[in-house]
């Protein structure tokens, strides 16, 4: 059997201090978006204005390298990302006597692969995946194509490639010839759309409820040797450690005090109905209890 997702409880609330002019709700701050999950977090964002209609929030979406080159230059107070620090980025903190920065976690999201519904390719496992990309390992022997299907992936300055170096490629070098690089995630999709037998390369916050798409179940291999079985891209999975390539939709601080960048963050994390969104868009909320219930449409491995 499997599981499907229910959230209980909302824990965590909005906290106000008057720190100068500025409050948790109120003054004005730039906060970088990753581009990668900006269309997701518009809503999240309006969410807050609403809410607060004395603080003034300028939102910037970049990529996730310029955002965070943007960010660690001090050019804003607040980052919204979908990967951690890279390892030259990191060297360059250290190099300067940098800290890691305070981190407000949202949710969980997933790196995916997707193709269009009418494609044969339904299921992988993470060491096919990782000899397509890495070795240029044959995927049309396994299911029998005449030609090698093609992968899209976003571009080297996404998240979404970051995550397939740290997942996927574990420091070696993408060697993949049937390989197209796109500057967006839409861009990737367009591309499944108009070639059935590409497989995109995405997060589950941009596809868990875009029914043009079918996400590519995979199993893996975890680091104790337990071999999980391919099951459906959903949420549940996710919790249960069932889905090999998790990653996380935070916020990071350039300040750790609780100024109004603070006070998005905060709202980012806890609101209930922004936890709620992040639920129904088929991701899972950080701040939040859940209840796994037995489903029907899935036999347990």
């Amino acid at each position: 059997m499997s599981c499907v997702l229910v959230m209980l409880t909302f824990c965590g609330s909005q906290q106000q201090t008057q720190p100068g002019g500025e409050s948790t709700t109120s003054g004005s701050a730039t906060i970088l978006c990753d581009s990668s999950v900006y269309d997701f977090m518009k809503p999240t964002f309006a969410k807050f204005d609403s809410s607060y209609p004395q603080a003034k929030i300028t939102v910037q979406a970049h990529s996730a390298r310029s955002a965070m080159e943007l960010f660690l230059a001090g050019k804003a107070r607040g980052i919204v990302i979908a990967r951690g620090y890279l390892p030259d980025e990191e060297a360059l903190m250290k190099q300067f006597g940098v800290a890691k920065h305070a981190e407000h976690v949202f949710a969980t999201d997933a790196l995916v692969f997707f193709t269009s519904p009418q494609s044969a390719i339904d299921t992988l496992n993470a060491s096919q995946i990782q000899q397509a990309l890495v070795e240029d390992g044959s995927l049309a022997r396994t299911f029998g194509f005449k030609v090698e299907p093609t992968i899209a992936l976003p571009a080297p300055t996404s998240s979404e490639y970051a995550t397939v170096l740290r997942y996927i490629a574990q420091g070696k070098s993408i060697k993949r010839k049937q390989l197209k690089i796109f500057s967006s995630t839409s861009a990737v999709k367009q591309s499944v759309i108009d070639n059935p037998q590409t497989i995109g390369v995405g997060f589950l916050s941009s596809l868990a409820t875009d029914k043009r798409f079918k996400l590519i179940k995979i199993g893996f291999q975890d680091t104790s040797g337990f071999y999980t079985y391919p099951r459906t891209v959903h949420q549940a999975n996710i919790v249960m450690g069932k889905y090999p390539y998790p990653i996380t939709i935070k916020g990071l601080l350039f300040e750790d005090i609780r100024n109004l960048p603070w006070g998005v963050m905060t709202f980012l994390r806890n609101d209930k109905a922004v936890m709620e969104y992040y639920l129904n868009a088929g991701i899972v909320p950080d701040n939040a209890r859940f209840n796994l219930k037995p489903a029907d449409n899935e036999a347990e491995q």
